[in-house]
């Protein structure tokens, strides 16, 4: 409303200087002058026209569902096959993995596990990847018993 008062009274002292400051001697660019004042009340009216079509905002006709996240597991599928579940011997110990063959066969997000988890054991003679279950834990995965 005050943008509109500002433009209203912006267009009104153009019109209005314009013929007030005119001298009281009869001047040849009359017509150049009163050219000019339609050009300025015209660029001014085009800005409010443009103004108020900008600011319309129409509300949506229905409200629209999320949509799904690229990458994202639903909380329901966060339950991990215990079956892949993997004991190695390191040399220094006893180590746990997820194989990557075996959740691709049993668990249908697969492909969607976080990056960061992943692993890749090499020992002498085998060579085992698949994902560290400590760390899919902490991104929020759970086995279907607890480990």
């Amino acid at each position: 409303m005050k943008k509109q008062m500002l433009a209203g009274l912006m267009s009104a002292s153009l019109v209005l200087g314009g013929v007030t400051a005119t001298p009281a001697h009869a001047d040849n660019n009359d017509l150049a002058k009163a050219l000019f004042g339609i050009a300025a009340i015209a660029i001014i009216g085009t800005a409010i026209h443009n103004n108020r079509a900008t600011t319309r905002v129409t509300p949506p006709l229905a409200p629209t569902p999320p949509a799904p996240r690229p990458g994202h597991i639903p909380a329901r599928a966060r339950i991990l096959p215990s079956s892949c579940l993997v004991d190695y011997d390191t040399g220094w110990g006893q180590g746990l993995l997820l194989g990557s063959e075996c959740l691709s066969r049993n668990y249908r997000y697969a492909h969607l596990l976080p990056q960061q988890c992943e692993v890749d054991v090499r020992l002498r003679r085998r060579a085992f990847s698949g994902f560290d279950p400590s760390c899919l834990r902490y991104e929020g995965f759970r086995l279907d018993y607890n480990y």
